[in-house]
């Protein structure tokens, strides 16, 4: 492990959250990199200046008479922290009732299950402090005390759901890979029908920029119009000619400022905004409209200001 690697741990180092694989590799580095420990001690320091406080690994190994690990500075933490203080006094006596269980000597033979069980003592330690740490917060008072006990629970409990995890079976390779086919169609299904869309939209184009015969071409007045009455019917427009071009019949006198138009269906949904409207020599407007993917129905056309306030409103039937 190199210098800048071992840095950039040394904060989850600090706060015990590094995998055991990790943590050996910065103690390793540590050992033989004067720069690094003096990052480390500089990196604690300021760690429990700013209201970091050591976690249940470093308080264990404290009682345990364990100083390395900024033994110095956790005493300093210990005379201001009520939480922590609370917390080592619980480690003290968990550590003390589980020796007392030990026996006091073991045979030759037993060295490696005595190993695994002060591995274990450990082990039980850290979870009686999280479990009384958690039950002794209750009776502190509102406040970092109760906050510091609920982040050492947290700290467990994290712990636990990434052994957990850890330890969970991978499914089985038939699975995975029956799976990965499955979201393999779909997204083959997704680039098919995309493609299918763009034909489509490049067939439409080609036929709008091709000369039309037959065009359809249809008269309309504004709604309640003074010169049809305000009874006369909507104009029919075809819906086989694939376009129709609408002449507009305004009564607006002259200056009026139309500025924009809009084309709404049966349902009243805005389906064409178009800006720009400019009046032809005669004083009326005209608008050519692609019907092939318009649905049968009721259409109107409205003109508006540019300050948004409809000036007139036009009606047609496509059938």
């Amino acid at each position: 492990m190199d210098c800048d690697t071992a840095t950039e741990l040394l904060p989850w180092h600090l706060n015990g959250s590094l995998t055991a694989a990790e943590q050996a590799a910065v103690e390793a580095h540590l050992e033989s990199c004067p720069r690094c420990r003096g990052e480390l001690a500089e990196s604690r320091e300021g760690w429990l200046l700013f209201g970091g406080h050591p976690t249940s690994r470093q308080l264990v190994g404290y009682a345990s008479g364990d100083r390395r690990n900024g033994g110095d500075l956790i005493e300093a933490h210990l005379d201001g922290c009520t939480s922590c203080a609370h917390e080592l006094a619980l480690i003290h006596d968990s550590r003390h009732r589980i020796l007392a269980d030990q026996p006091r000597s073991r045979p030759d033979g037993l060295r490696i299950a005595a190993r695994w069980r002060l591995a274990a003592v450990a082990a039980t330690i850290v979870a009686v402090v999280g479990i009384s740490g958690w039950l002794g917060s209750r009776r502190l008072d509102a406040g970092a005390g109760q906050v510091a006990a609920r982040q050492r629970v947290d700290e467990l409990e994290g712990e636990i759901a990434r052994m957990q995890a850890a330890a969970a079976p991978a499914a089985p390779v038939g699975e995975r890979l029956e799976s990965l086919a499955a979201t393999s169609a779909e997204l083959a299904e997704r680039v098919a029908a995309g493609e299918r869309q763009v034909a489509e939209l490049e067939r439409q184009l080609q036929e709008l920029s091709r000369p039309r015969l037959n065009v359809a071409i249809a008269d309309l007045w504004p709604e309640g119009s003074v010169l049809r009455g305000p009874g006369a019917a909507a104009a029919a427009v075809p819906a086989d000619r694939g376009a129709v071009t609408l002449i507009l019949n305004s009564e607006l006198p002259d200056g009026a400022p139309a500025a924009r138009l809009a084309v709404r269906d049966a349902a009243g949904r805005r389906i064409h905004d178009l800006d720009g409207v400019r009046r032809d020599p005669d004083g009326g407007f005209t608008l050519s409209l692609p019907t092939a993917s318009l649905a049968a129905g009721v259409y109107a056309i409205e003109l508006y200001d540019r300050g948004g306030q409809r000036l007139e409103s036009f009606r047609f039937t496509l059938d």
